[in-house]
C-alpha cells in the first residue's frame, strides 16, 4: 500500500511511508500517521531546508498507539528535525531509543502531546541554535535507561563542552523556547528540565514535576537547573526531589546563570535542601539578578524557601502595541510604533513579505515606548508587513498586518483647517494620529472627495487610511 494522499493530507502505515513522507513533505502538508509500531534504525528524521511556513505548517501527528522506535537504548533519536522551521510534532509515542525527540538548528517548532518514554537518554532535546518553539502537553518518563547521568526529561541547549560539537565552539544559543505545562513520571534520573548556559529568553510554565527518580548524578537532584540568563519560570507545581526544588548555577565565565525570575510555584520539596537555591557566586563569576518572589509556595524543604532575599514582585502589566504604521517612501519603508509597556521586551522585529510568507527585514532594540525606523531599498513586492514584540517570557507579540497599496490610491492633504481625502475606493477608514503615536480621530471614507475636521490644535499629524486595496500612510503637512 503506497502513500495516500488527497488535498494535503499523506497517511502512513509503515516506516519506509513515514520516512519518505518526512523526505518529501510540503508546506501544509499534515502527515497522518496510523496506529502501529514504527521501526527505524537511526529513527525518523527530516533534513535540513524542508521547512513549512507560518501561515502553512509541517504536522505530523498520531495517537498515543503510534510508537516510534530505534529499538536500541544506545543508538539514534526516535524522531529528529535538522534544520527546519514552522513543524507541528504531535500526539504520538517515542520510546526504546537513546533520545526521544531531538530539533537541532530549527526555528518555529511546536512539540505537542507527545509521550516520551523507556529512552537511554533525554526525552525531548532543543540543541544547536533552537529558538522560538515550544514543547507542551508532553509526557516524559522513564528516561536515563542506559546513562542515569544524562536522563534528563527536557534538555535546552548543549553544556559548554559540548559547544565545539555541535556549535563550532561558539555558545548554543537555544533562546525563546517556551516548555509549557508537561507533565514527568516517577523515573526521571536527571533534572525534569536542564536549562544550559548560552541560552536566554526561556517561559517554564504550568508544568508538573517529579523528582521520585532523581539518581543525584552529574549534578541531577533537582526539578530544574537554569544556567541560561532571562528566564521565567512560573505556576509550576513540583513533588518530591532528592535535594532542592530548583536550582541556578553559574556553570562557565561568561555572564550566564543570571536575571531569572522564579514567581507562583508549588513546591512540594520533601527534601533537605531549598525550595530555590539560587548560586550567587563561584569560581566561574557572580551572579547577577535572579528574582524569588514571594509568591512562590514551599512545603517540605528543611532549608527553607530559598537561601537568597525574597522579592514582592509587581505582576509585569501586559505589553499592548497601541499604534503600529507603514508609509512607503521611493524604494524606503518608514515604520512607527508605540507600545504600552517596555519592561518585559526583549527586543523589536519589523517582518516583511510578498505573499504573506514572512521574512525578518530588520531589530530594533528597546529604549522607550514610541519608535520610528526608516528601511532602505526595500523589495518594490513588498506589500505586508507586521511588528513582532519579543518579551523575556518567551512570549511573541504580532501587531495587524499592514498590506501598503502600491496604488496611490488616496490623495491626502489640509486645506482651510479640513482634511480632504480624495478615494477610488468605497468604505476606508481614516484614522489620524499626533506626533506621540495617540489616536486622535477616526471617520469613514467613502469614494468620491471627503472633509473632515481637523482634530483641535493640530500642527502635524500622520493620516492612516485602511481599505481593501490595503494601507496608505501620510504625514499631512503642517497647518500655518
Amino acid at each position: 500500500m503506497g502513500l495516500q494522499g488527497f488535498a494535503q493530507n499523506i497517511y502512513v502505515n509503515s516506516a519506509s511511508q513515514l520516512q519518505t513522507a518526512l523526505n518529501n513533505a510540503q508546506p501544509g502538508n499534515v502527515i497522518i500517521i496510523q496506529d502501529g509500531y514504527y521501526e527505524r534504525p537511526g529513527g525518523f528524521y527530516a533534513n535540513a531546508g524542508i521547512d513549512g511556513t507560518i501561515a502553512n505548517p509541517i504536522t505530523v501527528i498520531g495517537s498515543r498507539n503510534v510508537v516510534l522506535s530505534t529499538n536500541n537504548l544506545s543508538s539514534g533519536y526516535a524522531f529528529s528535525l535538522k534544520g527546519n522551521k514552522y513543524w507541528i510534532i504531535k500526539g504520538f509515542t517515542v520510546t526504546n531509543s537513546k533520545n526521544g525527540v531531538v530539533l537541532d538548528n530549527c526555528k518555529y517548532i511546536t512539540v505537542d502531546s507527545i509521550q516520551a518514554k523507556k529512552l537511554g537518554q533525554d526525552g525531548v532535546h532543543l540543541r544547536t541554535h533552537t529558538s522560538y518553539s515550544v514543547v507542551k502537553n508532553c509526557y516524559i518518563d522513564s528516561t536515563g535507561l542506559n546513562d542515569y547521568r544524562y536522563g534528563e526529561g527536557i534538555y535546552i541547549g548543549s553544556a559548554y563542552s559540548n559547544w565545539c560539537t555541535y556549535t563550532n565552539c561558539d555558545p548554543d544559543t537555544s533562546n525563546y523556547n517556551q516548555i509549557l505545562n508537561n507533565s514527568f513520571g516517577n523515573f526521571i534520573t536527571a533534572e525534569n528540565i536542564d536549562i544550559k548556559e548560552g541560552t536566554k529568553g526561556g517561559l517554564i510554565k504550568g508544568n508538573q514535576f517529579n523528582g521520585t527518580g532523581l539518581q543525584g548524578m552529574n549534578g541531577g537532584d533537582s526539578w530544574i537547573d537554569v544556567k541560561g540568563n532571562n528566564y521565567i519560570i512560573e505556576d509550576n507545581i513540583g513533588n518530591n526531589s532528592i535535594l532542592d526544588g530548583f536550582q541556578t548555577h553559574i556553570q562557565q565565565p561568561g555572564g550566564y546563570g543570571n536575571y531569572n525570575i522564579f514567581r507562583n510555584n508549588t513546591l512540594n520539596v520533601n527534601g533537605p535542601g531549598y525550595g530555590i537555591k539560587v548560586q550567587t557566586s563561584n569560581a566561574n563569576g557572580t551572579a547577577y539578578n535572579n528574582s524569588v518572589c514571594n509568591n512562590n509556595t514551599v512545603y517540605g524543604s528543611a532549608s527553607g524557601l530559598t537561601n537568597v532575599s525574597v522579592l514582592n514582585c509587581t505582576p509585569v502589566l501586559p505589553v499592548q502595541i497601541i499604534q503600529w504604521t507603514a508609509e512607503r517612501k521611493d524604494q524606503s519603508v518608514v515604520f512607527t510604533w508605540q507600545i504600552s509597556e517596555l519592561s518585559d521586551v526583549v527586543i523589536f522585529e519589523i517582518e516583511g513579505s510578498a505573499n504573506r510568507d514572512f521574512i525578518q527585514l530588520v531589530t530594533e532594540q528597546p529604549s522607550g515606548n514610541i519608535y520610528s525606523r526608516r528601511i532602505n531599498a526595500v523589495d518594490p513586492s513588498y506589500k505586508f508587513f507586521r511588528l513582532l514584540v519579543k518579551l523575556r517570557s518567551g512570549e511573541k507579540i504580532y501587531s495587524n498586518i499592514i498590506q501598503i497599496s502600491n496604488e496611490e490610491s488616496f490623495n491626502i492633504y489640509i486645506q482651510d483647517r479640513m482634511i480632504i481625502v480624495s478615494s477610488i475606493h468605497p468604505n476606508a477608514i481614516l484614522k489620524i494620529f499626533n506626533d506621540a503615536g495617540q489616536l486622535l480621530a477616526t471617520y469613514k471614507v467613502n469614494s468620491g472627495t471627503n472633509k473632515f475636521d481637523l482634530p483641535t490644535d493640530m500642527r502635524n499629524c500622520v493620516a492612516q487610511v485602511i481599505s481593501a486595496a490595503g494601507v496608505f500612510t501620510k504625514r499631512l503637512q503642517p497647518v500655518r
